[in-house]
């Protein structure tokens, strides 16, 4: 994690590149990436109209959401002092006699880069540092030997090495594992007090053709996504680097930083034993070509389960009934877009056209026809199948003589939490009850994404019966049904 930064400098608009105002980037825990800006301006705002002071903030601010911002830090220790803003969008805005200020709230800071279009922000390498990804791959370029002859310890290290993990014909990506020396200055001090040397591991990507940013983004997000899966434990993107190779020979590689709000978190997350990882990196290294391969090719089926799932960790402080719905979409989207049923082997949308043609045949039948078929592929018997498919795992998270009780529960209090309907509120799950079932169904999807992600049901039931992760879930689930737990 980053410190809180600031960094002072003078601000302009592509489109407009004399109109500069003074301001200041802030990067903060309690707010993220913030640009404050101030302006004094020869007219005085407080003796004018709306439509005239309108049109003079327009000639003197970067309107209302600016794609993009240029700016040139003035005293900095970092590399570079330019940098550009990226979807921008504004807070505040307050006028004063002859003096305007505004502030905007930034998605993310090129740092070392000046891109004047959106089209240009392009690159051929980014190296993303995630949360986590130092404790799921448990490799250290460290060796730390004692002497007991010259009663001496000696450190060694290597300076980098990078592993690869999967290459497609867009991009190759590797495990880069770095070890950052003290710097110069430190080095050469006469009485050496300490020395830090810090090992940083990063996921880094070639692209074989210069990639956009958003692109990117979406490869950093999927990725994210299956550390999610590997960890179970919310994972955030701290920041990212990239390279663009540019035709001018003085700077034959352009290198800066990437900013994101989460780089500022007000608590670094804490380090994750080996034992609280569902599946750490060494259980999977010798298949992870494979495993990366489907869970990308899937990347946009998995995308919006993920994003409901997978919120339901990274918010620990949502409301147990936000959270509990967030699961159903995702156990929806799951169904609708991934999930086959068993006995007909295809998708529920082919159900419904094979449905309609049946109406189209028998109109005099329609209002029976959809009751009876609707019945075979409602949310409850959609829920039932899943728990039949994958049977000898799943019982092991909910008892088989309790999944009737089980799905009527999600289903009423999925209803009760849509409608509001006061006929249902009495046979809703409530207290612990409601917070056993949330941890049940993630437990359940959990096992689902893995099996999307390409492993087969007897490596999940021995995920589950030696994984520690997986105990401790089982466990909090039965300390939850003793009423010893109360809170998700």
């Amino acid at each position: 994690m980053e410190q809180e930064l600031i960094l002072e400098g003078k601000w302009w608009s592509p489109e407009n590149p004399e109109n500069i105002i003074m301001g200041i980037l802030r990067a903060s825990p309690e707010n993220g990436l913030i640009l404050d800006l101030s302006y004094e301006s020869q007219f005085d705002f407080s003796n004018m109209g709306k439509e005239r002071l309108k049109k003079i903030h327009e000639e003197t601010a970067f309107g209302l959401n600016p794609e993009i911002i240029i700016g040139e830090v003035f005293k900095t220790s970092l590399f570079s002092n330019e940098i550009t803003l990226y979807k921008c969008f504004k807070r505040t805005e307050n006028l004063s006699n002859t003096i305007f200020k505004t502030s905007y709230e930034v998605t993310n800071a090129f740092h070392g880069f000046r891109f004047l279009k959106t089209q240009d922000i392009k690159f051929d390498t980014i190296s993303i540092d995630f949360s986590g990804l130092h404790d799921w791959v448990k490799i250290s370029l460290f060796q730390d030997q004692y002497e007991s002859n010259k009663k001496r310890h000696v450190l060694e290290y290597k300076r980098r090495e990078e592993i690869p993990l999967i290459k497609t014909k867009e991009y190759e990506i590797f495990l880069e594992l770095s070890v950052k020396p003290p710097s110069v200055i430190s080095t050469r001090s006469f009485a050496k007090k300490e020395i830090s040397y810090k090992q940083e591991t990063k996921i880094k990507l070639y692209f074989v053709d210069t990639k956009n940013f958003e692109d990117c983004l979406n490869i950093a997000y999927t990725l994210r996504d299956f550390l999610n899966l590997m960890i179970f434990a919310p994972v955030q993107i701290i920041s990212m680097t990239g390279t663009i190779d540019t035709p001018q020979q003085f700077k034959p590689i352009q290198f800066g930083e990437i900013k994101f709000p989460s780089s500022y978190l007000a608590a670094q997350p804490k380090s994750l034993r080996i034992y609280e990882i569902l599946i750490p990196y060494n259980n999977v290294k010798d298949n992870i070509e494979k495993l990366l391969q489907n869970w990308l090719k899937k990347a946009g089926d998995l995308r919006p389960i993920c994003d409901f799932y997978f919120d339901s960790f990274r918010n620990p402080d949502t409301m147990a009934e936000s959270t509990f719905l967030s699961l159903i979409i995702a156990f929806e989207s799951y169904l609708n877009n991934l999930m086959f049923l068993e006995s007909e082997k295809i998708r529920t949308d082919e159900l419904r056209k094979i449905r309609d043609e049946i109406i189209k045949k028998c109109k005099s039948y329609k209002e029976i026809i959809l009751n009876q078929f609707w019945i075979r592929i409602n949310l409850r018997d959609r829920l039932r199948d899943l728990l039949e498919r994958l049977e000898p795992v799943c019982e092991k998270i909910v008892p088989k003589s309790e999944w009737e009780n089980f799905l009527s529960k999600i289903i009423i209090t999925r209803n009760y939490l849509t409608h509001h309907s006061k006929k249902l509120e009495k046979r809703i799950a409530k207290g612990a009850e409601f917070i056993k079932i949330i941890h049940q169904l993630r437990l359940i999807l959990n096992i689902y994404l893995l099996q999307e992600l390409g492993l087969d049901l007897a490596f999940i039931e021995q995920l589950i019966e030696e994984s520690h992760r997986y105990q401790f879930e089982l466990k909090k689930i039965e300390l939850i049904t003793q009423g010893k737990i109360r809170k998700l």
